[in-house]
């Protein structure tokens, strides 16, 4: 009797010892109370991982199992247990098979409010082919080392990404409002950026829209940018178009193509030996262009309503007629030019200088 009561008694506290982990579970990261849940999913039928989530954060990590391992954590840092409870019985979090693609999604239910801090987080390993449909609000986002698609729509949180696959048929879209990025080693990217900050190394293509937003770019292949009111600085691209409105852009290493027409703003453009052609037509824009000693180019355009300058003005046939003022020419040391330049500014100073 005494031994059958000693089992049942274990029993119940192995029970009771489960629950209490996964129920009650107190992290090392953050403290509090919370729900804590590990899955572990065969993925030879999942092509894309969807998750929708709200306060928290999303870190998705790429490996070579063809397997999802799945851990999700809703806390609450409450003075206790069960005030932590009556926050959790509103948070859920809802998974579901939908075709080829495994969603999950945080669902909080109508009545639900919290007089604490909570919090409901996503830590994945998955498969690095792996497509990613994210969104993700008031919250952070980390990815390493995935191939797939990636799909991010992210507002309010920090964004870290490295190693993004780089397959010339991938187009990972990025939509960040109010984000804080760091972007580390990409493919191509679509982004359409609101009010963000974002650092960005070794990318091959950057084509996209941004507006109230600070942005660097180094060591890219290729930028296309439609530009409102950003801070734009960047550092070694092969080829450039940025258009916009009262933007600040310094580039630095324009290799071979470049193409600006922006207004309300201010251009300082310093060009590497390699440039083929660069094309610029501004408005209001105080402009500065740094070229090599030993590059030889042609030049054409005009300054309207503005002042020009150009160190080897002798190698340059000027017309001027009332506010404008025409440039052409060879200049440079080499018979035959490698570069052309057409250059085009209204209503501000157009500067030419060699390094």
């Amino acid at each position: 009797m005494n031994r059958q009561l000693f089992i049942n008694t274990i029993a119940s506290i192995l029970v009771f010892t489960a629950a209490l982990t996964n129920l009650l579970a107190q992290t090392d990261e953050e403290s509090g109370f919370g729900r804590k849940e590990d899955l572990e999913i065969a993925a030879q039928a999942i092509k894309t991982l969807k998750i929708t989530n709200k306060h928290g954060s999303i870190s998705i990590i790429g490996w070579d199992r063809d397997t999802i391992a799945v851990e999700t954590l809703i806390n609450v840092n409450s003075p206790g247990p069960n005030a932590a409870d009556e926050v959790l019985d509103f948070i859920s979090i809802q998974r579901a098979n939908l075709g080829d693609q495994l969603l999950f999604r945080t669902q909080f239910d109508e009545e639900f409010f919290s007089n604490y801090p909570f919090s409901i987080s996503y830590t994945i390993h998955a498969p690095k082919y792996m497509n990613l449909d994210l969104t993700n609000s008031i919250g952070n986002i980390v990815i390493h080392e995935i191939n797939g698609q990636l799909n991010l729509n992210q507002e309010y949180g920090t964004l870290h990404l490295t190693q993004l696959g780089a397959p010339e048929s991938i187009k990972h879209q990025l939509k960040l409002r109010f984000v804080e990025g760091k972007i580390e080693g990409a493919g191509d990217l679509v982004p359409l950026l609101s009010n963000s900050t974002l650092s960005l190394h070794n990318i091959s293509t950057f084509k996209g829209q941004t507006e109230y937003s600070l942005l660097d770019l180094d060591n890219c292949q290729s930028i296309q940018l439609q530009s409102t009111t950003d801070r734009i600085t960047i550092n070694q691209v092969d080829s450039l178009s940025l258009k916009g409105i009262q933007v600040l852009a310094k580039v630095n290493g324009l290799a071979h193509y470049g193409f600006f027409e922006i207004k309300q703003g201010h251009l300082a453009l310093k060009a590497n030996v390699q440039l083929q052609r660069l094309s610029i037509g501004n408005q209001s824009t105080h402009t500065t262009i740094g070229l090599p000693f030993n590059l030889t180019y042609l030049l054409n355009g005009e300054v309207t309503d503005g002042q020009f300058s150009h160190p080897q003005k002798n190698q340059l046939q000027l017309i001027k007629e009332e506010e404008k003022i025409s440039f052409s020419g060879k200049v440079g040391p080499s018979p035959e030019a490698s570069a052309q330049i057409v250059v085009f500014s209204n209503s501000s100073e157009l500067i030419f200088q060699t390094y």
